[in-house]
């Protein structure tokens, strides 16, 4: 079982899943588009229990990232953008990440952990097949990560 087959899975190819400011997005495009990114993490070695920090606005990228994730057994980790580099460099440190995937605008932000970075763009991995296995996952797997504000960081 793999979560993201439970979601997307879930509804038929021209069914809307996602209504954005971008537009909608149907299931089935949703899938060929975590595929895509599923397919690009792999490719650089990203597999079953690797973190990966999100930096990435409420747009169709975020859901494809993070259901590409899932689907080859990475674990998110969606930050809140707003968080400073401090913030951001402690969530990403302390978890191990071994990528972030950043808007442009939060590149700066990201360059304060130790993880490489991908900037993500309305078109990322548009090179990459639309067709992806998921990995199984067992029960105990972990499937995400979150960082809640009042108790990730240290405050100075």
């Amino acid at each position: 079982m793999n979560a993201a087959d439970l979601v997307l899975a879930g509804g038929r190819p021209n069914a809307v899943a996602l209504r954005t400011r971008e537009g909608d997005l149907t299931f089935g495009e949703l899938r060929a588009y975590a595929n895509r990114f599923g397919n690009a993490l792999a490719a650089q070695g990203i597999g079953k229990g690797d973190r990966i920090v999100f930096l990435l606005d409420d747009r169709p990228a975020l859901y494809a990232a993070f259901f590409g994730a899932l689907r080859v057994g990475a674990v998110p980790l969606v930050l809140n953008t707003r968080w400073n580099a401090e913030q951001v460099g402690f969530a990403a440190d302390d978890s191990g990440a071994k990528l972030i995937l950043a808007e442009a605008t939060y590149e700066g932000t990201a360059r304060a952990a130790s993880a490489p970075i991908e900037i993500v763009g309305a078109n990322s991995h548009a090179d990459q097949s639309d067709t992806l296995s998921s990995l199984a996952m067992q029960p105990d797997d972990m499937a995400f990560w979150i960082y809640t504000s009042g108790h990730c960081c240290p405050v100075n």
